[in-house]
């Protein structure tokens, strides 16, 4: 059937030339198309139209007609020579969404593959239900990505997230047919690292590449290709949730990096014996962490902390508590994420639960880690235990290893509990207590005095000689 293969024939090498319509020869291509079609359809055909209606009638009517005919056939090439210029511009990111910029360079015999594996990985990220959340761009040819300085030029000047590029070909490897990227390289757009930030990125990075092939021997075509997008894919989508964790977005990463977490897990059940899988799930759950326990800390700090145990803010507390099952569910070992629990369930009034937590941190935590001391003895002070109290805030005393973060938070904590029950004025002594150990001994110094004054010091020995024996030592170094 020469017609059908004559048909198959001319929309191949149609859709070749639209691959390849911001290149020079693509826009010769275009421009001759054009010109056919303008002079041997369009005007010859107007040119019927107006002689028969008698439009044209006189010599002067004809030198009108052509002259109008040569300045449509150069207002119709300048704007294909506008709109090939459009198409060679440099996209720039507008709606929001991260942006991938496709740019891998090609000689002319594997021109075709760039354009094929930039369709495929579009259709993948479609096939995931990413393309609300990522956008692929396949760069023009024009826009040369040789190196990292290029490519983070091209990030910066474009606002795109990512940028894939490197050397696609097609040759032979041990007499077998092989195409794909002989070389490839990711550049991610973040924030600049302190020094001390990059070795675990980098770390991360590393692991995301390591053991995976890029290139696709024809023998085995279908599923090797499937295999390298599958690849890219999975590097481009853990390259940008990291991306935008360093740059401290919360939602974008997580809509990311949870689904590919699923997707390497499922393979790692497969394929046991593949180490690259095992280095990439730790990648992703360490990045995953880190985003979920910012998410935890912004909706506590915004939503919670002045308000523990007020009921018309349990829809905050819920949402913590399903961020920390998620952290726990990626790590068990973590003793902070224990004490999280235990604040969430004290604000549901669970105290055995807050109990379990705290218990659990303790066990976790480095020995001299004041945290969880702290954690019980308010516990135990809550429930009026307060020998028990007294000895978990003794031991506290003698653990220093206590990060700032965790100082600032209990003391928030322990005034909103101060400030919605006035009643349980012991609530002062922890206050003063913290403050004395672990901040500010001038803060510390009047809340222990207020709670000497207070109705509660009465019943309370071993907290009120220590708490006396304190202001006695702090006004002493104040003098000194």
């Amino acid at each position: 059937m020469p017609n059908a293969d004559n048909a198959k024939q001319f929309v191949e090498q149609a859709a070749d030339l639209w691959r390849k319509r911001r290149t020079f020869k693509g826009l010769v291509g275009l421009s001759i198309i054009l010109n056919s079609m303008l002079l041997c359809f369009v005007l010859p055909g107007a040119y019927f139209i107006l002689t028969k209606t008698d439009v044209i009638t006189i010599a002067t009517h004809y030198a009108i007609f052509f002259v109008y005919c040569a300045l449509f056939v150069g207002l119709a090439n300048l704007l294909l020579f506008c709109t090939w210029a459009y198409w060679r511009t440099l996209p720039v990111a507008s709606d929001g969404k991260p942006e991938i910029l496709f740019a891998p360079h090609a000689d002319e015999e594997a021109s075709d593959l760039v354009y094929r594996l930039y369709k495929e990985l579009c259709e993948d990220i479609a096939a995931r239900q990413m393309q609300h959340i990522l956008k692929c761009r396949h760069l023009s040819e024009n826009h040369m990505v040789r190196n990292h300085a290029d490519a983070h030029e091209l990030v910066i000047r474009s606002g795109a997230r990512l940028v894939i590029y490197g050397t696609v070909a097609k040759g032979k490897i041990k007499g077998d047919d092989v195409e794909g990227f002989r070389t490839i390289s990711f550049t991610v757009r973040h924030r600049n690292l302190s020094p001390n930030e990059r070795t675990p990125v980098m770390k991360n990075l590393a692991a995301a590449f390591a053991f995976r092939t890029f290139c696709v021997k024809n023998k085995n075509s279908f599923i090797e290709h499937d295999v390298v997008i599958r690849n890219i894919s999975e590097v481009t989508r853990f390259f940008i949730g990291l991306g935008l964790t360093l740059d401290d977005k919360l939602e974008e990463p997580l809509s990311l990096l949870e689904p590919l977490l699923k997707d390497v897990e499922k393979k790692a059940a497969a394929q046991a014996d593949n180490p690259q899988l095992a280095l990439f799930s730790e990648s992703i759950k360490s990045c995953l962490t880190f985003v979920l326990q910012a998410t935890f800390n912004r909706t506590y700090e915004a939503g919670l902390i002045d308000h523990i145990t007020q009921r018309e803010y349990d829809p905050q507390a819920r949402e913590c508590e399903g961020v920390l099952n998620k952290l726990l569910a990626l790590d068990k070992r973590t003793s902070s994420f224990y004490l999280g629990r235990a604040i969430i369930r004290f604000h549901f009034d669970d105290i055995d639960g807050a109990f379990a937590a705290a218990d659990h941190a303790k066990r976790l935590a480095p020995f001299n880690n004041a945290a969880p001391h702290l954690s019980l003895a308010f516990l135990h002070l809550w429930r009026k235990n307060y020998r028990r109290a007294f000895m978990q805030y003794m031991r506290a005393g003698k653990c220093k290893d206590c990060n700032i973060q965790t100082v600032t938070s209990a003391l928030q904590f322990l005034n909103t509990m101060a400030l919605l029950n006035p009643d349980r004025q012991e609530l002062l002594f922890a206050l003063a207590f913290v403050n004395d150990q672990f901040f500010d001994q001038n803060v510390a110094l009047r809340d222990y005095q207020t709670f000497l004054t207070s109705k509660s010091a009465e019943d309370l020995s071993e907290f009120t000689t220590f708490a006396e024996r304190r202001i006695k030592r702090i006004r002493e170094s104040a003098n000194e």
